[in-house]
């Protein structure tokens, strides 16, 4: 599933809709930062002892080429760079 049908089918907004982005290839998702394989996007959960859209700017930074949040800081440096 490409990341634009994803987005049509879950109502998503694209934050950086850019041709090359719209037809990535969505393979999996993983809730965890630390193993994102290529072609997973990434979906930060709040948690007990975290919240993993803490974890957005350095997914962004490590190369991941999507997530999926309910919210994110604008703040973010990472965010805002990319």
């Amino acid at each position: 599933m490409t990341l634009r049908e994803l987005a049509v089918l879950t109502g998503a907004r694209i934050a950086e809709p850019d041709d090359a982005i719209w037809h990535h290839i969505i393979d999996g998702a993983s809730i965890d930062s630390r193993g994102l394989a290529d072609g997973h996007i990434f979906v930060p959960l709040p948690g007990t002892h975290t919240d993993g859209h803490a974890y957005i700017g350095a997914v962004l930074a490590a190369g991941a080429p999507s997530f999926c949040a309910a919210a994110f800081a604008t703040t973010d440096t990472a965010l805002a760079a990319r």
